[in-house]
């Protein structure tokens, strides 16, 4: 891959934004046809992206030289942490780490929260099924320190407050089944998906303040209904309807920042505490194209008339030590694919992949131990991924 200029004339870094995926409507007769279209644009747009330097450096904004040239390595492949036959764990969904280096995992099969040390052995166990007081439906998001641990019940709707020792403190209504979708920190703070709605594409509130901050603006306006007729044909047309541009899987910082993960745009919006748009970057490459061959064959796969699989580009995020850590789609499980933007720029970092049995859901990354945590649901498993090459490269380094 021919790289873009990374300084001006007069030696001025230029931050780059990645080339832009434009899905124009062409009526096509089968998927298959629709993933030749989609596959034709990502040429054209590799053929502009050489020919055309002038033009893109004309989209780059000028800044200080902060990093050299991003890094593109292969780790070695994920191995295990915890197993199926460990019995420990039904369908692990989100990961969080504490202080101490404890790894808390989130299973909503089991109905249950699980403690882990570093070297895998169980610390505790929290919940259980059930309604009432420190029981669960469906745990899906935890999140942790050494002082509180939160739990997201999405059948609930509700969040959890426990003592690291596995005491009930409390409990939050948040009275909404978007709750199952929401980012999440240890500190309270909420952000719920609005899918477009009054022009927005998420509001950022806390656990016990239900006054919100609007985070947009939305791709495209909100559409009135869901035709599953309308947007099959849509599909079927190689196009990705309005009903899927305005989804979002939300991230809170520790540095009291908000992300929102666009996934039909592939594109990442980092916001202010305020609410301000503070910077976007949008991918593009194999992992994009991976995703929309991916939609586009599973859509015409599916024949139940009212089942439709939406469009996702990115699975997770993280903010680590100045950077935000982005896990992709990847290829059908085969690969954990990261990319590494700065966090207070957007610049791309680096990408990094690393061999996996089957698709990762969440991951935590534990920079103390060199380590990422991936949670495998379908494996009813954790990885983790050894960092030790990327420390050459200075990932960490903040």
């Amino acid at each position: 891959m021919t790289r873009l200029p990374s300084r001006s004339p007069d030696g001025t870094r230029l931050h780059c934004r990645q080339p832009h995926l434009i899905t124009r409507p062409v009526v096509q007769q089968s998927a298959n046809h629709a993933e030749t279209q989609f596959k034709q644009q990502m040429k054209k747009i590799g053929v502009m992206a050489l020919g055309s330097v002038i033009a893109a450096v004309n989209g780059c904004v000028g800044e200080a030289d902060q990093s050299s040239a991003p890094f593109d390595v292969a780790l070695a492949p994920a191995v295990p942490f915890v197993t199926v036959e460990s019995e420990l764990l039904a369908q692990p969904t989100k990961l969080s780490l504490d202080e101490a280096g404890h790894l808390w995992v989130a299973d909503a099969l089991a109905k249950r929260v699980v403690a882990l040390n570093p070297d895998g052995s169980v610390v505790r166990f929290i919940g259980q099924e059930g309604d009432g007081p420190g029981e669960f439906r469906s745990p899906v998001i935890v999140a942790a320190s050494d002082t509180l641990i939160r739990v997201i019940d999405s059948r609930h709707m509700a969040v959890q407050d426990y003592r690291p020792d596995g005491t009930h403190i409390a409990d939050h209504s948040v009275p909404t089944p978007l709750i199952g979708g929401a980012g999440f920190s240890v500190d309270g703070r909420l952000v719920l998906p609005t899918f477009g709605s009054d022009g927005q594409l998420a509001s950022l509130r806390t656990v016990t303040d239900t006054s919100a901050t609007q985070l947009g603006p939305a791709v495209s306006a909100a559409p009135p209904g869901f035709d599953f007729t309308a947007i099959k044909q849509v599909i079927a047309e190689g196009r990705v309807p309005d009903e899927f541009r305005n989804q979002v899987t939300s991230v809170v910082g520790k540095s009291g920042a908000v992300w929102l993960l666009v996934q039909t745009e592939a594109e990442v919006r980092k916001y202010a505490q305020d609410g301000r748009l503070v910077w976007t970057h949008q991918f593009s490459g194999p992992e994009i194209e991976e995703a929309h061959r991916q939609f586009f064959r599973r859509n015409a796969e599916q024949k139940d008339p009212t089942r439709i699989v939406a469009l996702a580009t990115m699975r997770a995020a993280e903010e680590v030590q100045g950077s935000l850590w982005v896990l992709m789609l990847g290829a059908e499980g085969r690969s954990a694919v990261f990319y590494l933007l700065d966090a207070d720029t957007g610049a791309q970092r680096g990408r990094f992949t690393a061999a996996v049995p089957s698709p990762p859901s969440g991951f935590v990354v534990d920079p103390e131990r060199g380590r990422v945590y991936l949670a495998l649901p379908e494996d009813a498993a954790i990885m983790t991924v050894d960092l030790a090459d990327l420390d050459a490269l200075g990932w960490g380094n903040e």
